[in-house]
């Protein structure tokens, strides 16, 4: 008995919790589970683990520590900083009570206040000026954190053995690391080093506690030991806190599941532009995928609103806080003063005490306010820092695992390395489930020496390709022996290749480059290259292209251009590098299946040529011939003891039966992806890949270009939005004058009741008297308090509503110009090439909208604009009514206009940083992205591949960690400048009217420094409130740039759209395309082309054929054949709409496209049940969906699909089903979806042939097996629906009554009636 380690699912090696068990606790329970999050030392411990673990010491440096220790000086730096100013505020007040009191004379004051202003104005200078590096630090810091947490996971997945955690964790789902590996990890660390340091909004933690502790002490030892205020102040807090906590959950998981359905419309939108041209084949996105989309975006929109409502139910607290302020400031220490001391003992001295710290009162609660501010920040770090440490434990166990299983196979004698054999002895093929482990084939035995090579074959869903995956090491090895050449001296090729981003010469030489020795030149000319691409008969590719030109090769060549390169690399490493390959093993996995047999066997006599030692997986029986040995691999028939896999050799070798004992279907997903290039009617329109934000100096046009994205048209059937719109508008509107109105009541109840303890400090009122003025105002003022926390809450409520109504508008009218096409149009087709558009109706909007109300309207951090206006002009007047002067005005609105001007300099700078630091990270993304989506080939590929993948990822993650770096800079630049504001409330609160008072009041008296002292309570309420302009630079710039983007992006496809549109009507009015109506039956022929040329995609001067002309009648099917990339595909696009006929004098007779049927290579499978996709062609044509259960159960099981009623009924489980299924699978049930379009709504007949003409079938049986194809062609011939077929398969010539065989060396055809 042999020993092997079973596969345990990547799910089961961490620990699992029941999410549905954790929905049904209650609020309680579930409220205890969410609020230790922010205090639980474990997740505290894992998130420092993750920064500062044993495995990153090592990469410790003395610019580390000193950045550290740099951000810990200026830390302690600030807190002096805002004590001495603090303490400055109290000196104002208490110089102008002794001057009010007789105390001080006027000249000494005046003097005194001298002093004082300008030590202020230079502190307030130094604090701005260390805020802002704290946070240009923390962002350095940040990025630091972010380099090291992702070359750590790089070292764990691209060292791992074999590329297996590179490969199981692209096929798993729920790991999805181009997220975590991008956006989590930034998110983490920015805001972890914003809950430290803080940001523009707040300062961080370390700072916060520090000065509370300070404040706090220095409070209580000025007050003779007064604990009340402190006290008071922290109960507050508690109270505001345990009111948060209580709202804040809910508010979480709202925005939990607003954020899945964001996912949701992104997934749906990538997936229908992945599938963009086999969606504009079925011209089904009107009634299929449009009716799909507004489903999910009328989810969106619910969880839009839902977020509205409980963001607002967060904010009751947090403006509770902020609105509590202005008492705990100006009003608090009177209280306490006249309250809660000893009436007896109370003298004016100790109100003077009170009065000279009522500044620390107001910052000590704004310091406790931060920490709630801090609270959101640190609760995503906490969340995200476990959940990154979670899965780099389980990449971990993960690696751990295969290291053991590769020592355990090596211990126990199972794998074995030889470079002269292949002998497989027993071996079970289990595909890793995950919730089950299925059986695929067993007891498989295979032994070939070296030279000898062996096909594997066997019908579709047999295993084929996982043998392929298990000789990789990618599958663990349940076998007695295994015996391969080492992964160094074997070269997988799967049916995709991996095609890296390089130039063209980099391509050819690829497997020369990564194979040759450290400083070992390839010395291959360009004549040489060129010979290797005429082998392949690929040599056109070279004049399209030149040798050093870089473009995304995987969407500008086919797959079948795609797999020649692929053997053009195999033949450059033999020809070249004969005695290195020597003992070299190659490993194909269909990887001709995209080629005609010619081709085929050209390349496989090349390989005889090069005396290549190869394993070919494939189905296609020409290929025996070239191969000694054959395994045949079967599916159970109706008898299990009748069935055997067999390995037939030479007539010299032994032959070896064995019992096939368990057989199952296995679900692959191999989806084979074409040719997907856009014929551009102007090619300076089409950007691929990321589109990254053009540079623009018109800050008019930007703005005029961002109005045209947020008033986009509301739509024929949107009157009920414009209602919606227009009353939500009015009531915002009608909320913001009633809380101006409370904030001015406000304003005035708070500077009467603040005179009361200056005029007792003067001696000029007693203690029951000023008892009586704060007991007759006090509860009022709280009532206006509560009021208005209420309003302005209710006012962000309607200000994100407002932001959920614009982004469903402007969804739904991008959505329609993609969808909403008849077959005239093919926006979304001609638009894949704007990868961004996905993110951009699914998020980028909703940003857009959020940050727009959050700056016309206002968030939890600052006012709106429209409210900061309307707020400015009771103020104003209170201000002049007050002063008799509009001098204090003055000042504080020029002072407020520098700062502006100050933060609009700032911006510039940090907006081109940010900038360039966004794109950098998307195309760091993007890169992240497209190694998962090729993962198993990069694993299937050379060590040097994984080595070469890793040095380009890490190039892309420091260029973009530069670029944050940078970015931070300007960004503590901004801070500086906007804090810059904030700390000068000192100033203008208590600096101003004092210097009113000495300085700008002629004939000044003692009784006139009562009322100065009145008026710092207005001018603080007035600068408090131009402050938050402050504030409004950084949602502003990224309004700006989001709305550039999506501005830009709106631009190009309109443009787009309108250009094919143009192309399409000269078509038209031009003849050149002819369209056959379904009641014409005078028509002879039902298709047919008169002097057609047929050119590349992307350049319509490129003639793939010239001068086609065929007539096709109803009796007519056709087969056309030819060499890859000879111009099939091109031809089927040409006869579907997707290009146009640009060929003067000729023209193109052919049925609507509802009178066809299209089936390309690349098959689009939606997300549904199973009797969804049965009916998704005939939803896509507007038809009824098909209820006979027993017709559609009669079709799936004449096309051997009926397991997939088993498993998943017809009804009851809703799958992606191009995950679900192998290509063999998806193949024929598309085949079924056809047929299913055709099936009459009351029997198992099919329609009258009037209403569909043709299906025109593009390379549709590549995954199937023989026997499959023709029951395929028998069940076409027999129901007598006509059909053209596009195919490298000489086997399919018996099914048509024409063929037309393309030349593309001499851009010819022939049009030949077969006999």
């Amino acid at each position: 008995m042999h020993t092997a380690i079973r596969y345990t699912p990547l799910s089961n090696l961490a620990p699992t919790t029941n999410s549905n068990t954790h929905l049904n606790k209650s609020f309680g329970s579930r409220l205890l589970s969410y609020c230790p999050r922010l205090i639980s030392p474990i997740s505290w411990w894992h998130c420092f683990t993750l920064l500062y673990g044993l495995s990153t010491r090592k990469e410790r440096s003395f610019k580390y520590a000193l950045l550290h220790l740099f951000l810990l000086i200026l830390v302690g730096v600030w807190c002096f900083l805002y004590w001495m100013i603090t303490d400055d505020a109290g000196r104002y007040l208490t110089l102008l009570t002794s001057v009010s009191g007789n105390k001080t004379d006027i000249i000494h004051g005046r003097h005194q206040f001298d002093q004082i202003f300008w030590r202020t104005a230079v502190k307030t200078i130094w604090i701005s000026i260390t805020f802002g590096l704290i946070n240009a630090c923390g962002v350095s810091l940040a990025a630091v954190w972010r380099r090291r947490l992702c070359k750590e996971f790089y070292n764990i997945i691209f060292r791992s053995p074999n590329g297996c955690i590179l490969y199981e964790t692209s096929q798993q789902a729920a790991y999805d690391l181009p997220t975590q590996l991008t956006n989590d990890i930034r998110q983490f660390t920015s805001h972890l080093s914003i809950t430290f340091f803080g940001s523009l909004f707040f300062s961080g933690f370390l700072a916060v506690s520090t000065a509370v502790i300070v404040f706090s002490v220095y409070i209580v030892k000025k007050t003779n030991g007064d604990k009340n205020g402190i006290a008071i102040c922290f109960g507050s807090f508690i109270f505001s806190v345990i009111l948060l906590i209580l709202v804040s959950y809910r508010f979480n998981r709202t925005a939990v599941e607003q954020l899945k359905s964001k996912g949701k419309v992104r997934s749906f939108l990538q997936r229908l532009q992945t599938n963009a041209e086999c969606i504009a084949f079925f011209a089904s996105s009107r009634f299929c995928e449009l009716v799909s989309y507004l489903k999910l975006n009328d989810l969106v929109h619910k969880w839009n609103v839902q977020a509205a409502l409980w963001y607002a139910a967060v904010n009751i607290p947090l403006i509770l806080m902020d609105s509590l302020g202005g008492f705990i400031t100006y009003i608090l220490p009177a209280i306490l003063f006249f309250f809660l001391r000893n009436a007896q003992q109370q003298t004016p001295e100790d109100a003077t005490k009170y009065l000279s710290i009522i500044a620390f009162y107001g910052y000590v609660f704004w310091l406790l306010s931060s920490l709630m501010w801090i609270s959101e920040s640190c609760l995503i770090a906490i969340t995200l820092g476990d959940r990154l440490w979670h899965l780099k434990q389980r990449l971990l166990r993960l690696q751990t695992f295969h290291l053991e299983r590769i020592e355990q196979d090596q211990t126990n004698q199972i794998t074995f390395e030889s470079t002269d054999l292949i002998e497989v002895r027993k071996l079970t093929i289990v595909a890793p489930d995950e919730h089950e482990q299925r059986i695929l084939q067993s007891n498989i035995n295979l032994y070939a020496r070296r030279g000898e090579c062996v096909l594997v074959n066997g019908p579709t869903g047999c295993g084929k390709t996982s043998l392929f995956r298990i000789c990789a090491g990618l599958w663990p090895i349940d076998a007695e022996i295994i015996r391969l050449p080492a992964r160094q001296q074997t070269i997988y090729i799967p049916q995709r290749p991996y095609l890296p981003v390089g130039s063209l010469r980099f391509q050819a030489l690829f497997l020369l480059d990564i194979r040759s020795k450290k400083n070992e030149s390839v010395n291959i000319d360009h004549e040489q290259i060129r010979n290797l691409f005429q082998l392949v008969n690929m040599d056109y590719i070279l004049d399209r292209y030149d040798f050093d030109a870089i473009v995304d090769w995987s969407t500008h060549l086919s797959i079948g251009e795609q797999q020649r390169l692929a053997f053009i690399r195999l033949f450059a490493l033999f020809k070249y590098r004969p005695e290195e390959t020597s003992h070299t093993l190659v490993m194909f996995d269909e990887s001709t299946s995209a080629l005609d047999t010619k081709t085929e066997a050209v390349i496989y006599q090349i390989l005889q040529d090069l005396r290549v030692w190869f394993v070919t997986i494939s189905h296609r029986p020409s290929l025996i011939k070239y191969h000694h040995k054959e395994l045949t691999l079967q599916l159970p028939s109706g008898n299990q003891d009748e069935n055997f896999f067999s390995l037939n050799i030479g007539p010299e070798e032994l032959i070896d039966r064995a019992n096939n004992q368990s057989v199952v279907l296995e679900n692959l997903n191999e989806t084979v992806v074409p040719e997907t290039q856009l014929f551009n009617v102007m090619r300076s329109n089409s950007s691929p890949g990321y589109t990254a934000l053009k540079k623009s100096n018109n800050f008019v046009k930007d703005i005029r270009d961002i109005w045209k994205v947020i008033h986009v048209s509301f739509g024929e059937d949107g009157k009920l939005l414009r209602i919606q719109t227009y009353t939500a508008w009015c009531i915002c509107l009608a909320v913001i004058g009633c809380y101006t109105y409370i904030s001015y009541r406000l304003t005035v109840q708070t500077g009467a009741i603040f005179r009361v303890l200056p005029d007792y400090a003067a001696s000029k009122i007693d203690i029951q008297e000023g008892r009586s003025r704060i007991a007759r105002l006090v509860w009022q003022l709280l009532l206006h308090i509560f009021g208005l926390s209420a309003l302005y809450s209710i006012q962000l409520c309607i200000g994100q509503y407002l932001a959920a109504l614009y982004t469903r508008r402007q969804s739904r009218y991008i959505a329609r110009l993609l969808l909403d096409d008849d077959e005239n149009h093919s926006t979304l087709y001609h638009t894949s090439t704007l990868k961004s558009l996905p993110n951009i109706i699914s998020h980028e909007l909703a940003d857009l909208n959020v940050q727009l109300f959050f700056l016309l309207v206002g968030s939890m951090y600052y006012n709106g604009l429209i409210g900061v206006l309307v707020k400015c002009i009771p103020y104003t007047l209170l201000l002049v009514q007050q002063s008799s002067s509009t001098k204090g005005v003055l000042i504080v609105y020029c002072y407020q206009i520098f700062i502006s001007l100050l933060i609009m300099v700032a911006v510039q700078p940090y907006f081109r940083a940010n900038v360039l630091f966004e794109n950098s990270f998307a195309l760091f993304t993007n890169a992240q992205k497209r190694i998962d989506l090729q993962a198993e080939q990069i694993a299937l590929s050379d060590r040097g591949v994984m080595d070469i993948e890793h040095k380009q990822l890490r190039s892309k993650l420091n260029e973009s960690i530069r670029a944050q770096q940078r970015s931070g800079f300007f960004y503590g630049l901004l801070v500086a400048c906007s804090v810059l504001g904030n700390w000068s409330n000192t100033i203008i609160n208590y600096g101003i009217p004092s210097m009113i008072y000495f300085h700008w009041s002629p004939n000044a008296t003692t009784a006139e420094a009562a009322s100065i002292i009145a008026l710092t309570v207005y001018t603080g309420y007035l600068q408090g409130n131009l402050a938050v302009f402050n504030s409004h630079g950084q949602p502003f710039s990224q309004v700006l740039a989001a709305g550039r983007r999506i501005a830009q992006n709106l631009e190009q496809m309109v443009r787009l759209r309108e250009s094919h549109y143009q192309a399409r009507l000269s078509e038209m009015l031009c003849n050149r395309r002819i369209e056959i109506k379904s009641n014409n039956t005078n028509q002879q022929a039902l298709l047919s082309l008169n002097n057609v040329n047929v050119c590349l995609p992307t350049d319509p001067l490129s003639i793939l054929i010239r001068g086609l002309s065929f007539a096709l009648n109803s009796s007519s099917s056709l087969v056309i054949t030819g060499p890859s990339g000879c111009g099939k595909s091109s031809l089927l696009r040409l006869l579907a709409g997707l290009q146009y006929n640009i060929t003067d004098n000729s023209s193109i007779y052919i049925p609507s496209h509802s009178a066809i049927i299209f089936i390309p290579q690349q098959i689009h499978l939606i997300e549904g049940t199973l009797r969804e996709q049965l009916n998704y062609f005939r939803q896509a044509k507007n038809m009824s969906t098909y209820t006979n259960d027993y017709q559609l159960k009669e079709l799936l099981t004449r096309f051997n699909l009926i397991h997939l009623v088993d498993r998943y009924s017809l009804d009851l489980s809703t799958q992606l089903w191009s995950r679900t299924l192998s290509l063999g699978e998806q193949q024929r049930l598309i085949i079924v979806v056809a047929l299913v379009a055709l099936l009459k709504s009351n029997d198992g007949t099919y329609v009258n042939e009037s209403s569909i003409k043709y299906f025109i079938l593009d390379e549709t049986t590549a995954g199937c097996d023989e026997t499959t194809e023709k029951v395929i062609y028998e069940h076409l011939q027999t129901n007598h629906i006509r059909y053209i077929s596009i195919s490298h398969r000489h086997q399919l010539l018996k099914y048509h009554t024409h063929q037309l065989i393309i030349d593309p060396k001499n851009q010819s055809y022939q049009f030949l009636e077969m006999s």
